[in-house]
């Protein structure tokens, strides 16, 4: 019997992550190739049974600290989870398959206890790496120490990344490149619409006020428009400190209450979908992203993208049909003045109608169902290889 185990120890852990790629690789990986799939959490602040008929999800151990950034990365901690996590292999030899998120020092000491204890059992190591991370992890080790850390993480079966961008950067390192593999995020299978139609709706979703975000760009932009009969939707919770900034905002543009909206955190998942289902157009100005799971759950209800040249940007523009890709954009070091200027711009011109944002819309869809749906994504050559290794 083959049997998947991914460990999850990154801080808190919700709902939300069933939806994410913690979630859905596992549930999705479970219906291709295994006969059992579990999340098991590893030191997070989080009691909560997630299990359902389609994964089990359990607890490794509480660890109500975590949420300070500084203990979660204490090594003391680390080697606490790599003990107790290697511990859970011994005591369950029917699981097979590891799944393991980021390169750190859990992951990497989990691993190569592991290969050199446990080398029948098979690793993934999925980087989930934004831009920053990929070059830093690409720069060839000089020092011994750095050599052997790489070394280390060479141990793995499989490495994957997320974007083609960060795949083609990575590939420069000899240590990962034989085993690199590019594999997007991915979604569930849209909901139907029910008749919900595309409304004059632009949104954006994520934290908001987060510095990565880079939201207060986008309030800028709302001052230069003439949103005419357009709405823009504001969604997911808000950064304490960006409360003051939104307030200070209407106060100085009241006459746009009714046309930006701000909903809060939408944990609902049917009034999420039916938000990306109204708008037309959505709207990420981040500085820099993993990948961006909230761009292809939009794009699978065929929304308009603009988007900063980071995450999936490229791997899911694959012409102007489907968006815009901001132009020096995606950086730290990107100029807030010329974004909003790039922003505005195109903006405007899909609010007066010179681009029809809805002419493609159903083709946009079933392009992005075709490379980034789950169950199309679980049968890539790299898990029916892995998959099926023999244990």
């Amino acid at each position: 019997m083959a049997s998947l185990v991914l460990f999850y120890m990154r801080g808190g852990f919700s709902a939300v992550h069933l939806k994410k790629d913690v979630g859905l690789f596992p549930k999705y990986l479970q219906k291709e190739y295994f006969d059992s799939a579990e999340i098991v959490k590893v030191g997070t602040d989080d009691k909560n049974d997630y299990s359902s008929e389609n994964l089990k999800v359990s607890d490794l151990f509480f660890e109500p600290r975590v949420g300070e950034a500084s203990f979660q990365q204490s090594k003391k901690f680390e080697i606490k989870c790599i003990i107790k996590s290697f511990l859970y292999l011994l005591k369950h030899p029917n699981v097979t398959h590891i799944m393991i998120f980021n390169v750190t020092r859990y992951s990497v000491g989990l691993a190569f206890l592991i290969k050199h204890f446990l080398p029948r059992r098979k690793i993934y190591l999925k980087l989930d790496a934004n831009t920053q991370i990929a070059r830093q992890l690409a720069s060839l080790p000089q020092s011994f120490a750095r050599k052997l850390f790489f070394r280390m993480v060479s141990c793995v079966d499989v490495v994957s990344v997320e974007t083609k961008q960060n795949y083609d950067i990575l590939r420069g390192n000899p240590f990962l490149a034989k085993k690199l593999y590019l594999v997007p995020n991915g979604f569930e299978k849209p909901l139907e619409n029910d008749g919900i139609e595309k409304e004059n709706i632009i949104i954006t979703v994520g934290t908001l006020g987060l510095p990565v975000k880079n939201t207060p760009v986008l309030l800028e932009v709302l001052k230069k428009l003439d949103l005419k009969d357009w709405k823009f939707y504001f969604t997911g919770p808000i950064v304490a400190e960006f409360k003051k900034t939104v307030d200070s905002f209407f106060s100085e543009n009241p006459q746009l209450k009714d046309k930006v909206i701000f909903t809060g955190a939408v944990y609902d998942l049917q009034k999420l979908a039916e938000l990306y289902m109204r708008a037309k157009v959505f709207i990420l100005p981040s500085k820099y992203e993993s990948f961006g799971i909230a761009t292809i759950e939009a794009a699978s209800y065929g929304d308009y993208l603009i988007l900063t040249d980071t995450g999936c940007a490229r791997d899911i523009i694959f012409d102007e049909r489907f968006g815009f890709i901001l132009p020096n954009s995606g950086t730290e070091q990107q100029k807030e003045e010329k974004l909003v200027s790039s922003i505005s711009v195109h903006l405007q011109k899909i609010i007066d109608g010179e681009i029809d944002v809805m002419k493609d819309c159903v083709e946009r869809r079933k392009k992005v169902f075709e490379k980034f749906s789950m169950e199309n994504i679980v049968k890539l050559p790299v898990f029916r290889e892995w998959g099926n290794m023999e244990y």
